[in-house]
């Protein structure tokens, strides 16, 4: 019996079917492929889509990544794939709207809605109250608070 060459053992694992090309065996937490081989009796892995584009269109060169056009973490078709820097990758997901949405009720920690940013900040410009006893009041800091009236936090929140 022949031993599967290297390419046909990675291609094996690789569902080809029209748009994208999906990755079938292991996967990073964040579903992007990974692909393994044995080096000196130790498992080494390597981005999937990196050794698909790279077996078409050659090394990635040192330093970039392999970036996709399709948002979709476990797609290895090399014509999804173009190299480029971290920089480039982080304008093209603010680009497709892709980044985490910062600050306000929009994280999921939040303990205050823009109506409490409101009314806090009606409170401290009315007087009578100290950023501490507010924040005792909303069960926040009195730092925090110190901040919603400066807006530096909540900054959207008019």
């Amino acid at each position: 019996m022949v031993a599967e060459t290297l390419a046909a053992r990675f291609w094996s694992k690789v569902n080809i079917r029209e748009g994208c090309w999906e990755w079938t065996a292991c996967c990073d937490p964040c579903g992007y492929g990974r692909f393994g081989d044995w080096n000196n009796g130790r498992t080494v892995t390597f981005k999937a889509s990196r050794i698909a584009y790279e077996s078409v269109y050659g090394s990635i060169p040192t330093g970039l990544y392999g970036l996709h056009t399709c948002d979709n973490p476990p797609c290895v078709r090399p014509d999804h794939i173009y190299p480029g820097t971290q920089l480039d990758n982080m304008a093209d997901m603010a680009v497709r709207g892709r980044t985490a949405k910062r600050g306000g009720n929009s994280q999921n920690v939040a303990k205050l809605s823009p109506g409490d940013v409101r009314a806090i900040r009606a409170r401290y410009e009315a007087g009578g109250c100290t950023t501490r006893s507010l924040g005792r009041e909303y069960g926040v800091s009195g730092n925090q608070i110190s901040n919603i009236v400066r807006r530096v936090s909540w900054s959207h929140v008019a």
